[in-house]
């Protein structure tokens, strides 16, 4: 019932890197047509776990997670969801929310 009555959807996406704090400052947006959709809120983790593969690369793995307002975007549309880490770059991927049971 708590997530029926949320008004926001939340998105987590896992990265992986090689120093501890690589995570923050990590934005996520998402995309339909023409139009972005800012987050009405980000967090992540301050300080990445480490993974089994320390101290070789990927050494730290951490969350951040997403809260957009359902009235902000189209849950039938063509979504896409892009991540920008504190390093650069953009990593982006489709969405399909409508294949969500």
């Amino acid at each position: 019932q708590r997530v029926l009555d949320d008004k926001y959807l939340q998105v987590s996406v896992t990265l992986y890197g090689d120093r501890r704090d690589f995570a923050q400052s990590t934005f996520i947006m998402l995309t339909q047509d023409d139009r972005k959709i800012m987050p009405s809120h980000v967090r992540s983790d301050a300080t990445a776990e480490r993974t089994s593969a320390w101290p070789k690369s990927p050494a730290y793995r951490a969350k951040v997670v997403a809260s957009f307002a359902y009235g902000d975007f189209d849950p039938l549309a063509k979504t896409q969801l892009s991540v920008f880490p504190r390093t650069g770059g953009e990593i982006s991927f489709d969405l399909d929310f409508a294949a969500i049971p």
